[in-house]
């Protein structure tokens, strides 16, 4: 029975010495590699997380621009469809003078300046601007040009936002390898006559 205490005693010492004396650096070396690994593990699951939030924020972010896009978009074709400005288009391609701007032409300019201001803040990128209403936005400056620098001898901030997305569309198409076409007064007057068309005033008894 002593033997066999000795025996035990031997054995603890022995394991003691291996873990805790002098010999036991091997044990923390190995720990602390052991630690090292589950930290290294932990983090990388820790960025790994963070990763598939920031891509799950940045979808969710994309998201909601197209759809403030779109809201734009369909707003300023409510705008420029609505009966309103319709009118205001009609009158001041029927009975435009050079002399100051009017309160359709003003109608016209502010719906422009509008989008100018959607441009200039990135509200909206001018490529959507060009495919929609270059067309307008060109042929609309042919129109109000004269009365538009006329009323800038006075004050240059009057409708430079139109000004300044004219020359954003000429821009763009210029960008895309595309001819900028000089408007001759035939296609100014067709122009006119088109969109004299997109309101007819109700017939009164």
């Amino acid at each position: 029975m002593l033997y066999d205490n000795h025996l035990l005693c031997c054995y603890c010492e022995n394991i003691s010495s291996k873990y805790w004396g002098e010999k036991s650096s091997w044990f923390w070396t190995m720990l602390q590699v052991v630690f090292y690994a589950a930290t290294l593990v932990f983090i990388f699951r820790q960025v790994k997380i963070q990763n598939r939030q920031i891509s799950i924020q940045n979808k969710q972010l994309k998201d909601q621009v197209n759809i403030n896009i779109v809201t734009i978009l369909n707003s300023l074709q409510e705008q420029w469809w609505s009966t309103r400005m319709r009118r205001a288009r009609r009158t001041v391609c029927e009975n435009h003078i050079k002399t100051s701007i009017n309160v359709e032409e003003e109608a016209v300019l502010s719906f422009f300046e509008n989008i100018s201001l959607f441009c200039e803040k990135k509200m909206i990128d001018p490529e959507f601007i060009w495919e929609t209403y270059s067309y307008y936005i060109e042929r609309y400056w042919m129109i109000l040009k004269d009365n538009v620098e006329k009323i800038q001898e006075t004050d240059k901030s009057y409708f430079n936002g139109f000004i300044k997305l004219k020359e954003k569309m000429e821009e763009i198409t210029k960008s895309k390898n595309l001819a900028v076409i000089k408007i001759l007064d035939k296609d100014l007057t067709a122009f006119r006559d088109s969109e004299k068309l997109c309101y007819t005033p109700k017939k009164t008894n």
